[in-house]
């Protein structure tokens, strides 16, 4: 989703685009990354010194409500945030060490049976799956570690 279509959906929501919320825009902008609200506080702080981590959460969550963005929990305490429907449906690997994480081009649960879903009576609105190991690049040092 191109920055201008994030910009358009944020306006029918009623919403002005002001210079912090424009440069929050922009992050999502220049890539796959994750990024907690930190670090989009830590990325926009150097054009906009005064600029809250308050006003940081409020915005995102401002777009999340929006479905411009969604909230990802790789439980290391930090919520990360990605544009929604960007690569539509996907999963992570995620480095329990250094936090690096990298989308799974596949669904592993598209494979799940879906008569035995039927027997149970249940109908999935959505689901989340993530692989908690390490990178390569942190594999060495786990092993220095031990």
């Amino acid at each position: 989703m191109s920055s201008v279509c994030l910009v358009e959906r944020l306006k029918k929501g009623g919403y002005r685009i002001t210079p912090q919320r424009q440069e929050i825009i922009n992050c999502f902008g220049s890539g796959g990354k994750h990024y907690s609200a930190e670090e989009i506080h830590q990325e926009i702080k150097n054009k906009f010194p005064n600029v809250s981590l308050d006003t940081v959460y409020r915005n995102l969550n401002t777009m999340r409500e929006l479905g411009i963005i969604e909230a990802l929990n790789f439980e290391d305490g930090k919520c990360r945030y990605e544009l929604a429907g960007e690569n539509s449906h996907h999963h992570h690997l995620i480095c329990i060490r250094c936090g690096m994480s990298e989308e799974l081009d596949f669904c592993p649960l598209k494979f799940l049976d879906s008569s035995l879903l039927r027997d149970k009576k249940f109908t999935v609105e959505r689901h989340s799956f993530e692989l908690y190991g390490y990178c390569s690049s942190c594999t060495g040092s786990k092993r220095e570690v031990k």
